[in-house]
């Protein structure tokens, strides 16, 4: 039955990803988001590359906080070496393990002492640690969006410091071996978050956009957390939908707002295809996992 479902569910969000593209590209011009793509400039787009790679190794460097407080001490180097090849996994190879899923069942088969469960929580907290990080952004951000409804506009810092404490009590009841690092995870995240809103503004300068950053930065925020949901294939067309009507309600371009989604798509799996080397090597191999120095 195993056997069955993976391929199944590969298929399913092969099917859903290309569906909602298809859906994307029909309500917008087509021809003038491929025309923005080819007048992007390659210095912007070097930039954008650089800083997306600094998140992830900000990130990395936060889910090894998590780990070190389980007594998981791994050295650096192989903590990046397997985040990136997690990221291969989440993008690459979807209709299998997926990236988050192998960190644990290697770091169980490399170290027979670490517990599946402390390490599945680890793994949990640091995608959840990143996503409270983009919600409150997105809260922080809403005052300055006009066309967002003002009671939405009046709300938001409110319900900013509703979530930060809903976080904290979260942590120190269901996470308690997490909870020293909490401050720092915490500013870790927010640093991720940042420096990928600044890749989406370098890559809206490479279209001459200078106004309605707010808007473009909740909408990618926004993106960022529906393209989590296992639906679709590394998240594309669920971003890209997301986008487009993000766009149409806060009245910006949509050609321009797309094409930026497709662009972060496109530097998300170029730098997730480094840990194709990894994944080759043989050296994170389930099957014969050698014990982490």
């Amino acid at each position: 039955m195993e056997k069955i479902k993976k391929p199944l569910m590969l298929t399913m969000k092969i099917i859903v990803s290309f569906l909602l593209i298809r859906w994307v590209f029909t309500k917008i011009d087509g021809q003038l988001a491929c025309d923005n793509l080819a007048r992007a400039h390659i210095l912007w787009l070097l930039a954008a590359i650089l800083l997306f790679i600094l998140s992830k190794l900000l990130s990395a460097v936060r889910l090894q906080l998590f780990f070190n407080s389980i007594q998981v001490n791994i050295p650096a180097v192989l903590n990046r070496q397997l985040y990136w090849l997690g990221m291969f996994y989440n993008l690459f190879l979807p209709g299998g393990i997926g990236g988050d899923a192998y960190k644990v069942l290697w770091l169980r088969k490399s170290r027979s002492n670490i517990p599946v469960a402390e390490t599945t929580r680890a793994v949990l907290l640091d995608r959840i640690s990143g996503m409270m990080a983009a919600v409150m952004i997105m809260l922080l951000l809403a005052p300055f969006i006009a066309p967002l409804p003002n009671w939405m506009r009046f709300a938001s810092l409110p319900a900013a410091v509703a979530g930060c404490l809903a976080y904290i009590w979260l942590i120190k009841k269901q996470f308690k071996s997490f909870y020293p690092v909490l401050l720092t995870t915490s500013g870790y995240s927010l640093g991720v978050q940042l420096l990928q809103c600044i890749c989406v503004w370098c890559l809206l300068q490479t279209f001459d956009v200078h106004a309605s950053l707010p808007e473009y930065m909740l909408i990618f925020l926004l993106s960022s957390l529906v393209a989590v949901l296992p639906f679709t294939l590394g998240g594309i067309g669920a971003r890209e939908l997301v986008f487009l009507y993000g766009s149409r309600w806060l009245f910006l371009a949509q050609d321009v707002s797309v094409t930026v989604s497709l662009l972060f798509y496109l530097i998300t799996a170029v730098v997730s295809l480094a840990g194709c080397w990894h994944f080759l090597s043989g050296k994170f191999s389930l099957k014969k996992a050698a014990p982490a120095a």
